[in-house]
C-alpha cells in the first residue's frame, strides 16, 4: 500500500525512463504513453507495439514490441525496438533493448543486439550477436 505522504513524491512527468533514439538523452514518460517527445532534441520517440506483415526499406524505431507475423518479411537497414517476436523472416540488423525471440519458422539474417535471445526449435538465426548488459551502464 502507498502511504499518503509517498504519493506526493510521484513525478508528474512519468515513471518510465527511455533514451531518445536521436540524441540519447534520458526521457521520462508515463507507462501508458504511445509516444514521447524528447525535451532535448524534440525527436518523437515511438513507444507503441507494432504487428508487422511486410516492411521494406524503412527504419523502424519503437520502445514497444515488434511482432513479425508468420510468413512476414522485413528487409530494412535498421530495426530498433524494445522487444521483438519473430515468426517471419528478417534480413537486416535488429537492435532490441530487451528480448528477441525467434519462434518456430522465424528467421533472422544479420546482426542482433539484445539483452536476451531466445531461438525456439525450428527457428533460424545466421549472423552476429552482441549481448547487452542486464543493467544499463550509467
Amino acid at each position: 500500500s502507498i502511504f499518503p505522504s509517498e504519493k506526493k513524491r510521484i513525478s508528474p512527468i512519468g515513471k518510465k525512463s527511455i533514451y531518445c533514439f536521436k540524441c540519447g538523452s534520458e526521457v521520462f514518460t508515463d507507462k501508458k504513453s504511445q509516444a514521447v517527445t524528447c525535451q532535448h532534441c524534440y525527436n518523437l520517440n515511438d513507444l507503441s507495439n507494432h504487428k508487422v506483415k511486410t516492411l521494406l526499406g524503412v527504419n523502424l524505431e519503437t520502445y514497444g514490441t515488434l511482432h513479425l507475423r508468420k510468413k512476414g518479411i522485413i528487409e530494412i537497414s535498421s530495426i530498433r525496438v524494445g522487444n521483438a517476436v519473430v515468426q517471419g523472416k528478417i534480413k537486416g540488423d535488429v537492435n532490441a533493448m530487451g528480448t528477441i525471440e525467434i519462434s518456430k519458422n522465424g528467421e533472422i539474417y544479420g546482426k542482433i543486439t539484445c539483452r536476451k535471445l531466445i531461438v525456439n526449435k525450428g527457428g533460424t538465426f545466421s549472423g552476429q550477436v552482441m549481448m547487452l548488459n542486464a543493467e544499463k551502464a550509467e
